[in-house]
């Protein structure tokens, strides 16, 4: 969608720009989801009152998007851990150094 009057079923004139940024755009996905998932999730979207896309979107979402997402802890993780190593690094030189002098 690159402009207003590409849009067929809205208030063009109630849309502000950022409605055709790629990233607010929703996009069609075709995909295998096992039946027993499908089932919980329908599930789950009905005793929340609401459609079961929207629930997928909304956990799909959650654990790839958001702060506290399994992908961005383990990326914090992983930035944690290469800081203790430099840590030890210097630590171990300067205790090298000590011992020499």
């Amino acid at each position: 969608m690159s402009n207003k009057s590409e849009i067929k079923h809205a208030k063009k004139d109630k849309l502000d720009d950022s409605y055709l940024l790629p990233e607010n755009a929703k996009v069609r996905v075709n995909m295998f989801v096992d039946g027993d998932v499908l089932k919980v999730v329908r599930e789950e979207a009905l005793k929340q009152k609401t459609k079961y896309q929207t629930l997928i979107n909304q956990t799909l979402r959650q654990v790839f998007c958001g702060k506290d997402s399994p992908l961005k802890i383990r990326e914090k993780v992983d930035e944690l851990t290469k800081r203790i190593e430099h840590l030890e690094e210097e630590l171990s030189g300067k205790r090298k150094t000590r011992k020499s002098a």
